[in-house]
C-alpha cells in the first residue's frame, strides 16, 4: 500500500467543437452577403479581435477602405433608374470584396481555432 493517493489526474479533453463558433460564422457570412458587401468588414473585425494579429486589423482595414470606395463609387454614380460607368464599378468592387473578405474570414477563422485546439489537445 502506497502513501500517496491515487497520482495525477488525467487531464480532461476539450469540449467538442461547439455550434456556437459555428453558428457565429454562418452568421456574419450572412450578414456580409445580404449586405451585398456593404458589411464585409463585420467578419473580419470579429477576426481581427479574436486572433489579435496584426495582419488580420491590416485586412480589416483594407476591406473597410474597399467599402468604402465602392459606396463612393455608387454614390457619384449620374444614373437614375440604372448604374452607369461609376455605379457598375462601385458594385464590382463591393462584390470582389465580399468574396474575398468571406473567404479569407472562413479560412482564417477556421484555422485560428484549428491550431488552438490541436495546441490544448493531450498528447
Amino acid at each position: 500500500m502506497h502513501g500517496h493517493g491515487h497520482g495525477y489526474a488525467q487531464r480532461q479533453p476539450p469540449p467538442p467543437p461547439g455550434g456556437t463558433q459555428v453558428t457565429l460564422r454562418v452568421m456574419f457570412v450572412v450578414l456580409a452577403v445580404l449586405t451585398c458587401g456593404l458589411l464585409a468588414w463585420a467578419p473580419l473585425l470579429r477576426l481581427a479581435t479574436v486572433t489579435r494579429k496584426a495582419h488580420d486589423w491590416v485586412v480589416l482595414a483594407v476591406v473597410t477602405a474597399l467599402d468604402i470606395t465602392g459606396l463612393v463609387l455608387i454614390g457619384v454614380d449620374p444614373g437614375e433608374d440604372e448604374f452607369q460607368g461609376p455605379g457598375n464599378a462601385g458594385m464590382i468592387v463591393l462584390l470582389c470584396t465580399l468574396m474575398a473578405a468571406v473567404a479569407y474570414y472562413l479560412f482564417a477563422e477556421i484555422r485560428h481555432f484549428g491550431r488552438h485546439a490541436a495546441v490544448t489537445q493531450p498528447f
